[in-house]
């Protein structure tokens, strides 16, 4: 009924389990390629891709590059197994030490799509640094707590089996298979059998041409005690679809001819007996913790000693009378402390004395419970803290904020429709039923820009921006900072405060130059014959961009595209919202010309005098004005993309220089 199935025993092997995040933070779940390189410097340089793709003429490529197609978890999590058949180790002759790059893009797109990934490990852009002695024959150890088993699947000629199969782990108290007393003849583990331990569980996963695989492992359930005396795993194999009989057995040291059938499990790894073994007194001299039954003088543990990949989870647990244990463990994957109360939820810990390089922290990840979450400085509860407060959904500062000169930008009086309770000298609110906003002076609330009347002074007109307010006297107002009230004023007054666009000047203009420019080559130059390049005018001191073409007959086009979000203080576009400056050498369309096409968040705006733009003279820059075919309503945060197709034929050239939107700002 069983065979013995070997494995690949080139130690050319590396199991990568990582993390898919790009460098933005966001985490990638779903189907992906990744793709994984070799370098000899461990910061990328630009001379290393060629649109994105692996450049082999690079002095830093190593001269290895593969691709994958992974599942990850919803967590972004995924696993691989680089190498195998192929050797990595000969990748390694000049040095003991490369660097492994992982980009990730949707599976099945073109290269251009290619993204690094921000490896947990790095915490940064860098490349994975992978050592020749990281290196090991696919008979990996593995730990049976949320573990990853991986390596190669041979035949028994040693060829590669390419597969959906299903594993099947079984624990048992001898290391020999017996087929008539551990096994009935359907190819069901006999559960009465006196080898048997209680415990069995079944896992998917797919082999590729190479027989490369990886899967979970674990972790084993809260109420399974294996026995003192030695513990075995047994791993079985069989194709999906095909019947419990079909079981293949995977030998532990890859040689059919021993009578070792399983894995011995020690210290919740799965050991090899031939070439793995527990680290005892006499081998290295360091103990196992579990050896002393009273504690030990010793002032450190190392936990995972002997481990050259540290990859998975290192515990410590304590069972609890409900059977759950309570763990603290270092996460190898993500190189960070956690600790856990039931061993099936893990929280991180821990401190950074100098700072961390992390992007953003999480405080009470996962926690509902307290009813503010925050950080203090200093000990006692009279020392400064910044809390969030979710009943409220505010933050709230206990001691003064001291701005050293910087700015409150975007900043928000409280919104009351009534003045706050027990206020202090200098608190202000916005009172929502009159619209004021107002201060408290230590005796009572007084209204902002309302406290002092301009009496009798009847000030020199003056000029705001583009717009003249006079004020001419009005109603005598109370004693102010100038001195006493004066007499009653004549004439009419103006009401305070004024409205910004009474006293400004709000033309505003967005330009793109060179830079942007040529940042935007999104298009099509399929005939391989355009050129796009950067030009001086030294007539008119102006720097363009010139579109030619060396095709025979025919026009050419290439498509620019600009995108810009519109600031907050965007109010409007002016009368002519859009300008662009060009120079052909004809006036004919059909010898050159440039079409504007502009988008409002992805959808098209129609536009007037945006159609076949030639100079209006020939070889003399021209600055078209385009203007919306309708009336458009735009808004602050809209983003706003513009098309300039370039158009080109024979010895003609389409020069383009600044684009340039002109809009209302507050």
């Amino acid at each position: 009924m069983f065979v013995h199935v070997q494995q690949a025993s080139a130690n050319s092997v590396y199991i990568l389990n990582s993390i898919l995040k790009i460098e933005d933070g966001k985490i990638l779940a779903g189907v992906y390629d990744v793709r994984l390189s070799l370098w000899k410097k461990e910061t990328p340089e630009k001379v290393d891709f060629q649109e994105k793709s692996v450049r082999a003429a690079s002095p830093n490529y190593a001269g290895y590059v593969e691709e994958h197609t992974v599942i990850s978890a919803t967590n972004g999590s995924f696993n691989v197994a680089v190498g195998a058949l192929s050797d990595i180790s000969t990748f390694f002759a000049d040095s003991g030490v490369l660097y492994m790059q992982v980009d990730v893009k949707p599976s099945g797109t073109d290269q251009s799509n290619w993204q690094p990934v921000a490896l947990p490990q790095l915490a940064g852009k860098k490349r994975l640094p992978i050592l020749l002695s990281e290196l090991r024959p696919s008979r990996i150890r593995f730990e049976t707590t949320y573990g990853i088993y991986g390596g190669v699947l041979l035949d028994k000629s040693g060829a590669p089996i390419q597969g959906n199969y299903l594993a099947r782990f079984s624990v048992w108290s001898s290391p020999n298979l017996d087929e008539l007393s551990d096994f009935l003849g359907d190819g069901t583990i006999r559960t009465a059998s006196s080898n048997y331990q209680g415990y069995q569980v079944e896992v998917p996963f797919t082999t590729d041409k190479f027989g490369r695989f990886t899967f979970p492992v674990g972790p084993f359930p809260t109420n399974f005690n294996p026995q003192k005396n030695d513990t075995y795993i047994q791993l079985d194999v069989r194709e999906q679809g095909q019947p419990l009989y079909d079981y293949d057995l995977i030998d532990p040291d890859g040689d059919i001819k021993t009578r070792i059938d399983r894995f011995l499990l020690q210290n919740d790894r799965l050991i090899a007996q031939d070439n793995d073994s527990v680290a005892r007194i006499g081998e290295t001299e360091k103990l196992m913790v579990s050896n002393i039954p009273n504690g030990t003088s010793s002032r450190y543990f190392e936990l995972g000693v002997g481990d050259s990949d540290p990859v998975g989870y290192y515990e410590i647990r304590v069972r609890q009378q409900d059977g759950q244990a309570a763990v603290l463990r270092y996460n190898g994957v993500e190189r960070i402390w956690e600790v856990s109360n039931d061993g099936i939820v893990y929280h991180p810990f821990g401190g950074y004395y100098d700072g961390t390089p992390a992007k953003k922290f999480t405080i009470g990840l996962g926690d509902r419970g307290d009813s503010k979450l925050g950080l203090q400085f200093g000990e006692g509860l009279a020392s400064g803290l910044l809390s969030f407060d979710p009943d409220r959904d505010v933050f709230v500062i206990n001691k003064s904020v001291d701005f050293q000169g910087g700015q409150l930008i975007n900043a928000v009086l409280e919104n009351r429709a009534s003045p706050p309770p027990n206020p202090v000298s200098g608190q202000q609110y916005f009172d929502t039923s009159d619209s004021i906003a107002y201060y408290y002076n230590g005796s009572s609330w007084i209204a902002m820009g309302g406290g002092g009347g301009f009496g009798g002074y009847t000030p020199t007109p003056g000029i705001f921006g583009n717009t003249t307010v006079i004020v001419s006297g009005g109603p005598a107002g109370p004693q102010g900072p100038q001195g006493p009230a004066g007499p009653p004023g004549a004439g009419a007054t103006i009401a305070l405060p004024l409205n910004w666009s009474d006293i400004a000047t709000r033309n505003r203009d967005h330009t793109f130059g060179g830079e942007a420019l040529e940042q935007a080559i999104v298009g099509n130059a399929s005939l391989g014959k355009g050129k796009l390049e950067s030009a001086y005018d030294s007539l008119v001191a102006k720097t363009h961009f010139r579109w030619t073409t060396r095709q025979s007959s025919g026009s050419q086009d290439i498509v620019l595209a600009l995108e810009w979000k519109l600031p907050e203080d965007f109010a409007g576009f002016q009368a002519i919202p859009l300008l662009v400056e060009l120079r052909t050498l004809t006036t004919l369309p059909g010898d050159a010309h440039i079409s504007v096409n502009l988008k409002q968040n992805g959808v098209s705006v129609p536009l007037t005098g945006a159609s076949s733009l030639t100079s209006s003279s020939a070889n003399t820059w021209t600055t078209s004005n385009i203007t919306f075919a309708g009336a458009p309503t735009f808004a602050p945060g809209d983003r706003v993309t513009i098309e300039l197709v370039l158009s080109v034929s024979g010895a003609n050239y389409m020069d383009l220089g600044d684009v340039r939107l002109q809009y209302i700002g507050q």
